[in-house]
């Protein structure tokens, strides 16, 4: 078997890959699985690609096709050019030569394996293994100990007609080692899969989590259908549940019907954002603070994200906004699940509304973010866990550093992971920090401009400052902390500013920080915390 099951047809064959391509899919047998031009891009590690990789029950084979001639001289290897009929060093490559480069892409692999398996190693070393295919060279032609020769495969075996490629494996793996498990075969190939764009490509899972984003559920329907027979509601759900979508959905309705309608969030923020979805008539948006600027008696109040303000006294204070108070008048509030669990103001709240016999609903299935992403805000947030309905179009992703260089050279990594391999535009994605102090530096790291690729702006300035063609400009990479970001979505959140794992205060930061997203998730953190990090995981995944 082989991925993908056809050679590409956009791609440039300069290494004779379309033959092995061939070849692979022909002569091995079923034991062996082949991927084709693994590119190792996620935020973790640093880029490589590898030409092929091979997955049996008895080796990890990480192969590199050299169709140029090489030589090994003083020490140095140099390939031939053939345009300048010279011989050269390999020349800005994170390498020097095909033994390093084929080496140092089985490390960036197990590191990228370990980093997917809850930093846990899924097979051991000795199963991992490299291989340079020259095809003008054979290994006598390098003056090098036999040693150092082991793994490389010559011409002369390569154009032998008489010799199979599953002749030629055969002979690179160790069959002195125990098969690996089935069940360890099965993870090795889901990794790969879910994190690279392999079986179902990542455009096409985005497409159908797409679909699913933006039609409504059963439950969502019903209350927005409801909307005219029955003049209160209370909806409360776990984060990621739709609950701002809902809300969001009912004030169109309510401006396509003409009612006033005052739709009330937590977030200036996402109060500006609602506002500038349409040109509304009916409706309008505030924050708890500016209600006292708006009118009185409104047909209809949508309080949203309302764990964050609803409490007797804000009831009491504002009865006068509706048309016949909160007894008679029209209002649907949505607010946190687990808030109203634990806080007890929001839960007197709600209790006062209760008294006028509303409709009362709740959703304790996420639908909004990644399954991957959900578990792991779960775990991380220390909260009681139940699988997500949306489908994963990757997997979450954990990267380290040990300096402010590797920091910013790894959210580079990160947000070029979004835009080149995920496909999504810049302005869809978010950094979210936890950490007003970093917040800034990014901020003057960014102002200086020693980002090469993107412009990093506050996420007040990039959604409100359109161009002069009224879009948004979608080169720029927005940055927020969760209070700016509440009850709003990203495509791809970047969360930075963690400084404790195991900090039972920051426990709901990390869960809301993780839901935020609807396609993919990276996680930076200091690299003094990977232990507690992979403490934490293993337990709670093999609980």
């Amino acid at each position: 078997m082989i991925f993908p099951e056809e050679y590409p047809k956009i791609t440039k064959d300069l290494s004779n890959e379309r033959v092995f391509h061939a070849r692979f899919k022909k002569e091995l047998g079923r034991e062996f699985t082949v991927y084709y031009s693994v590119r190792l891009s996620t935020p973790d590690v640093p880029m490589r690609e590898i030409d092929f990789l091979v997955i049996s029950p008895r080796m990890i084979l990480c192969i590199e096709l050299k169709n140029g001639k090489w030589r090994y001289k003083d020490k140095n290897w140099e390939f031939y050019n053939r345009r300048g009929k010279s011989w050269e060093e390999h020349k800005n490559k994170p390498y020097k030569g095909p033994v390093e480069q084929i080496r140092t892409a089985k490390k960036i692999l197990k590191d990228f394996l370990y980093h997917h398996n809850s930093f846990e190693e899924i097979v051991s070393e000795e199963y991992f293994q490299s291989s340079i295919f020259f095809l003008k060279n054979d290994p006598g032609d390098f003056p090098i100990t036999d040693r150092e020769k082991e793994f490389f495969v010559g011409k002369s075996k390569l154009k032998n007609a008489n010799t199979s490629m599953q002749e030629i494996l055969s002979e690179l793996q160790n069959d002195n080692l125990p098969p690996l498990p089935h069940s360890t075969i099965t993870k090795l190939h889901n990794i790969i899969r879910l994190n690279l764009n392999y079986a179902t490509d990542i455009y096409s899972k985005k497409k159908t989590q797409i679909e699913q984003l933006v039609s409504l559920t059963k439950d969502q329907f019903e209350i927005i259908r409801s909307q005219k027979e029955i003049p209160h509601a209370i909806v409360l759900g776990v984060a990621g549940s739709g609950k701002t979508v809902v809300a969001t959905e009912y004030a169109f309705r309510l401006e396509t019907a003409h009612k006033t309608t005052l739709f009330v969030t937590s977030s200036p923020i996402t109060a500006k954002v609602l506002a500038n979805l349409v040109r509304w008539f009916s409706v309008d948006f505030a924050t708890p603070e500016t209600i006292i600027d708006l009118r009185y008696n409104y047909d209809y109040i949508i309080l949203d994200s309302s764990e964050h303000y609803l409490t007797i006294d804000f009831l009491e204070k504002h009865k006068e906004l509706l048309k016949n108070k909160w007894e008679n008048g029209d209002w649907l509030v949505l607010g946190d699940w687990n808030a109203s669990l634990k806080n007890p103001k929001f839960r007197e709240g709600l209790d006062y509304l209760r008294k006028y016999y509303p409709l009362e609903v709740v959703w304790k299935k996420n639908i909004r973010t990644p399954k991957r992403v959900f578990e792991h805000a779960c775990i991380l947030g220390r909260r009681e866990y139940e699988p997500s309905k949306l489908p994963d179009i990757t997997g979450i992703h954990f990267a380290y550093f040990e300096s402010p260089e590797e920091f910013f050279q790894k959210m580079e990594w990160a947000i070029l992971y979004g835009v080149r391999d995920l496909g999504i535009d810049r302005s869809d994605i978010v950094i979210l920090s936890l950490n007003d102090k970093l917040t800034e530096d990014i901020l003057n790291h960014n102002s200086d401009r020693q980002f090469r690729s993107h412009f990093i702006a506050p996420y007040e300035d990039l959604k409100h400052t359109p161009t002069m063609d009224g879009k948004e400009p979608e080169e720029l990479v927005s940055i927020s902390n969760l209070d700016q970001f509440q009850g709003r979505e990203a495509a791809y959140t970047i969360v930075v500013g963690i400084e404790d794992f195991n900090d039972s205060a920051r426990f709901d930061d990390y869960f809301h920080a993780l839901t935020r997203c609807t396609s993919a998730c990276t996680l930076l953190y200091p690299k003094e915390l990977q232990d507690q990090l992979s403490q934490i995981l293993r337990v709670k995944i093999h609980t």
